[in-house]
């Protein structure tokens, strides 16, 4: 039977969350303090990983555990290479559930890259989609830029607010520039299913929203409302714009959510 692997990026020390992340993970050495350390289970977005699976599971396949996004000694990424591509082979499935940084400069809210072999793997295929991936910033390649309906160009690319919302705070046509930052009440989520990313590898599914939050909320929608979306037979680029409402205060499930509107300004087939 077809295995599932989560592919999970760290979550910051304490360390980082109190001076602020502003560069990539550390190889761990015998100087580093052991808060900075990245261990097994600070892992990102596990919550919204548990919201995809069952529809998953309903597909065919089986759990077959995390690849964990360490860093990487130049030493070792090749024979991690190696190793990976013996776990990950035709018919599986890759799921990363959270943004790829993909040209993540910002000072603040970053995602931190590895650098391994597999985490290259996946940029070199999520960067046929996105020009930018940042958590303030989304820019679609032009490809994509170029299917948008008439009505949505303007969201080729985008600027967010760094509050859970992540609402827009800039949209922009392809290759145009920023105007003024307005007061927008929507944001978006994107969903990528691209078939077998090197010869002989795994299947990729990456679903994605802005903030934790938002992140979290778009795998319960997917789930709970739109579980189609997850029936793969081709590969598929999906954007969704989801007008949001204040966030609840500790609100017992993400019920909250139902009634939010969503919208889907590009769906398209991939080759």
């Amino acid at each position: 039977m077809p295995r599932i692997h989560r592919f999970a990026y760290l979550a910051p020390t304490k360390i980082d969350a109190a001076r602020g992340v502003d560069d990539e993970w550390d190889v761990p050495g015998p100087s580093e303090p052991h808060a900075r350390t990245p261990q097994v289970h600070m892992l990102r977005d596990g919550d919204a990983f548990a919201e995809l699976l069952p529809v998953l599971l309903r597909g065919g396949y089986e759990y077959g555990g995390v690849e964990i996004n360490f860093p990487t000694e130049e030493s070792l990424k090749e024979r991690r290479g190696l190793d990976a591509r013996s776990r990950l082979t035709r018919g599986s499935l890759l799921v990363l559930n959270n943004r790829p940084p993909i040209g993540d400069e910002d000072v603040v809210k970053k995602i931190r890259r590895s650098h391994s072999w597999l985490e290259d793997q996946l940029f070199e295929v999520l960067g046929r989609f996105f020009e930018k991936c940042s958590r303030a910033e989304v820019g679609l390649s032009e490809s994509l830029s170029n299917l948008l309906p008439e009505n949505y160009q303007d969201r080729a690319k985008a600027t967010f607010g760094l509050r859970s919302r992540a609402v827009y705070k800039q949209l922009a046509r392809y290759g145009t520039p920023y105007g003024e930052p307005r007061r927008y009440l929507r944001t978006a989520a994107y969903m990528i299913y691209q078939k077998e990313i090197w010869e002989g590898g795994p299947d990729l599914l990456c679903a994605f929203g802005l903030s934790g939050p938002l992140n979290l909320v778009w795998a319960y929608l997917l789930r709970t409302r739109y579980p189609e979306k997850l029936a793969f037979d081709r590969g598929k680029f999906l954007m969704a714009e989801i007008k949001t409402a204040d966030f609840p205060a500790a609100p017992p499930t993400l019920s909250f959510a139902d009634e939010w509107e969503v919208r889907f300004p590009l769906e398209v087939e991939l080759p």
